[in-house]
């Protein structure tokens, strides 16, 4: 990421920055996710928490907690590439608006991802992580752009606030499930 970042500052090209933060954002929140499930499989940490003195609450939280962590490390990171971008090759007031149009769209899939992956882990199993995780970054993705399609003739603040409230809405009911799954899961 670091690589592509610098590319596509040095390139001068929207279209390379465009893909960077969509690439980036998404990527923190696949990366989040991959890593805090593949490694509690491989170390039968799902196991090992359940003894520890905290509550299934606290654990479903902090899963939820360190994936926003993630996707907002994502938006820092790729917000610096933008914002060097901007210094070195500037925006037409047209740009600004389209680049933040791509920051809600890479955030609103980044929440989705989690939304929809986090629930279905603990509800499929640890044998089928990838498989999940490819069902959530499709769907994610999809939904994220029918939320930027949908809102096209809306007014530009507006069109943000309804995919951002859309998202934040899907992340806040995924940990009520995801809450509500842990609490029956068995091992």
């Amino acid at each position: 990421m670091l690589l592509f970042g610098i590319f596509s500052v040095a390139c001068a090209s929207l279209y390379y920055q465009m893909y960077f933060v969509l690439i980036g954002i998404v990527g923190f929140s696949v990366n989040s996710v991959v890593a805090v499930f593949h490694g509690e499989s491989t170390s039968k940490w799902g196991k090992y928490k359940l003894t520890l003195p905290v509550r299934r609450r606290d654990i479903v939280k902090s899963v939820f907690l360190s994936h926003i962590f993630w996707l907002f490390a994502g938006v820092l990171f790729t917000g610096t590439g933008t914002g060097l971008f901007a210094l070195f090759h500037g925006y037409s007031f047209e740009q600004y608006r389209e680049v933040f149009l791509i920051f809600a769209l890479g955030i609103s899939a980044g929440l989705l991802i989690g939304a929809i992956f986090i629930p279905l882990f603990y509800l499929g199993g640890e044998d089928r992580t990838i498989a999940l995780l490819t069902i959530s970054l499709l769907c994610a993705i999809g939904i994220a752009a029918l939320l930027v399609n949908v809102t096209t003739n809306v007014d530009y603040p507006l069109r943000l606030a309804v995919i951002f409230a859309v998202s934040f809405m899907a992340i806040a009911v995924s940990y009520w499930l995801t809450l509500c799954i842990f609490k029956r899961k068995e091992y």
